[in-house]
């Protein structure tokens, strides 16, 4: 999800996002955005007092789907879109799609918050969702990363998503059918992956983290869907061919991918919640941020009195989009930047990767930017770990640098606007707090009992924080240890069944991929064996096995990238951490 807030995110992103959608023949698939569709949701949204006419239009853009283009000149600050959580009738009703709204029994989805109800879905107001793990519509889940997932909100945006599709025909139809009609469908993100090709990235922990999101949603709807149509058989459509094109698993995980892809994150509300309109501007990372805002914001994007501009609706806070530094000129495409920077998450939660821009020289600058989790139990395993003193090293690396687990995410993506182009190298690609936990897993035993002795001779006296190691001696070992993390995680890329590749065969294989892309269908097929290859042929000359032959090369382009590039700044970190430590292991 991409959280509206006014300060940074976790990665910084410089480059504009290109799509994993195949490119070209067969027409745009149901639900891509026809004219019409695009036409009916800026009425829709008019209708509810958000009217951006005179500053921005959505349109089909060549290779990235919808976008928003300029209709003026905008000064940077402007704002461009403003999206109000409710509209400013008597009758309030909601216009951002939430998990409120969607269990809401007198809201606009109230067939199905019923059902929800009857089926004994919904949290209870007192529970804390984000740690349940047992909730049958997944808990939250992966709690040792910086944003754990929030499944139970996730689902019920999904099933949210399908229901206002299966009643967008109905007289009247579902209150958010303009929307959701309008919603690509293929999201092109690795929940729609299938196993076939999720191995093309080996042993990348994105895979990973992709089967469990498979296996953990895949649960989910087993568990509720039973329970649901036995509340409401006629839930997901009022005809059988209606009903089985939304009850089915390609469904259910279309609407998934759709909400992890466009869902935002509403810290102050603890909501989850989809943004018609928003969510149509693409990324670009020197692009402005959403944020939210409270009261009123004007035309010319300061804030206003309430009751005054185009966007004014008291009491409403809304996510706005504003024009970023230099303004934007009229023609040009407006961009949001909510993407992740490493090419591995966005292409995880997104379906795209970041597309290479070459510098002067003709070298691409800020092509492989990546981010990889590290574990460094390593340090333990290899360590001074017969003393029976290891309980003490962790209790040591929890004060240096608490958090749940010791995984650590190893990136060479630098802040935003950074002078360095945008990637870190070598060792400054490993954060403090990995640093600070090595130091304290490797304290000899020696060291251990300094450490206690210095807490121990002055009361109050803090625990260590290994900001800065001990010795020299010690500082060579920690370095050491997150190198044989480095190497260990990368070892972790050879995994059984899948051909082991080093990064220059990555690169033939990539060669061969846009070869074959190009028609060059001997050339590409003349490295042997190679699955990410074979599977790229077509079974016959129909469009469909076309199409998906198509799908499937650019899927394992994405992955051949994604894993060529987290081997190869393994393998850079891991050298560049045993230069700094010295051949040797102290």
């Amino acid at each position: 999800a991409s959280p509206p807030s006014s300060s940074s995110s976790r990665r910084p992103r410089r480059r504009v996002a290109t799509t994993s959608r195949p490119r070209g023949g067969g027409g745009d698939p149901p639900g891509e955005a026809s004219a019409h569709q695009i036409a009916s949701l800026v009425v829709w949204l008019r209708a509810r007092g958000v009217d951006f006419g005179d500053r921005a239009a959505f349109a089909r853009v060549r290779g990235m789907g919808v976008g928003g283009v300029a209709t003026r000149d905008l000064d940077e600050g402007d704002v461009v879109f403003s999206l109000p959580m409710r509209d400013a009738t008597p009758a309030r009703a909601p216009i951002v799609m939430t998990t409120a709204a969607v269990t809401d029994v007198d809201g606009p989805c109230a067939r199905l918050a019923r059902a929800l109800a009857a089926a004994g879905l919904v949290p209870r107001a007192d529970d804390d969702a984000d740690a349940s793990s047992e909730s049958p519509l997944g808990g939250s889940r992966e709690s040792d990363h910086e944003f754990p997932l929030d499944a139970t909100r996730t689902s019920l945006l999904a099933l949210g998503v399908l229901h206002e599709s299966a009643h967008s025909r109905d007289d009247p139809p579902s209150h958010w059918a303009t929307y959701v009609t309008l919603l690509p469908r293929r999201v092109g993100s690795l929940m729609e992956w299938d196993e076939r090709e999720l191995s093309a990235l080996q042993g990348s922990r994105h895979a990973t983290r992709a089967r469990e999101r498979i296996a953990l949603f895949d649960d989910a709807r087993a568990k509720c869907f039973p329970a649901l149509l036995r509340a409401d058989e006629s839930l997901f459509g009022e005809d059988e061919a209606t009903r089985r094109a939304h009850e089915s698993p390609r469904a259910w995980r279309w609407a998934v991918a759709t909400v992890l892809a466009r869902a935002f994150y509403f810290p102050d509300a603890n909501e989850h919640g989809l943004c018609p309109g928003l969510d149509l501007f693409n990324h670009c990372s020197e692009a402005e941020k959403c944020v939210v805002e409270d009261g009123t914001a004007d035309d010319e994007g300061d804030e206003g009195d309430e009751g005054e501009g185009k966007y004014a609706h008291k009491e409403a806070p809304r996510v706005t989009l504003r024009a970023g530094v230099g303004g934007v000129p009229a023609g040009t495409q407006i961009f949001h930047d909510y993407a992740d920077h490493a090419r591995g998450g966005c292409l995880l939660e997104f379906g795209f990767t970041h597309a290479p821009s070459a510098d002067a020289a003709g070298r691409d600058g800020r092509a492989d930017l990546h981010a990889v989790d590290v574990s460094l139990w390593s340090a333990l395993i290899e360590g001074d770990d017969d003393d029976g003193r290891i309980d003490e090293r962790l209790a040591a690396a929890s004060d240096a640098s608490p958090r749940r687990s010791l995984t650590y995410e190893l990136s060479n993506v630098s802040p935003r606007w950074a002078k360095d182009g945008g990637r870190k190298r070598g060792v400054d690609c490993v954060p403090i707090d990995m640093m600070r936990a090595a130091r304290a897993l490797t304290l000899s035993a020696s060291e251990l009992d300094e450490v206690k002795s210095a807490r121990a001779s002055r009361v109050g006296a803090p625990a260590f924080d290994a900001s800065a190691p001990l010795n020299e001696t010690h500082e060579k070992r920690a370095l050491l240890a997150i190198a044989r993390a480095c190497r260990v995680e990368r070892a972790g890329y050879d995994v059984e069944g899948v051909a082991a590749t080093t990064a220059e065969e990555d690169d033939a294989i990539l060669d061969a991929l846009r070869a074959l892309g190009e028609g060059e269908g001997a050339a590409a097929l003349a490295i042997d064996g190679r699955p990410e290859l074979s599977w790229c042929v077509p079974d016959d000359d129909a469009d469909a096995a076309r199409e998906r032959a198509e799908t499937r090369r650019l899927r394992a382009s994405l992955a051949v990238e994604v894993r060529r590039g987290e081997k190869l700044l393994l393998e850079v970190v891991a050298a560049a951490l045993e230069r700094e430590a010295g051949a040797e292991d102290p």
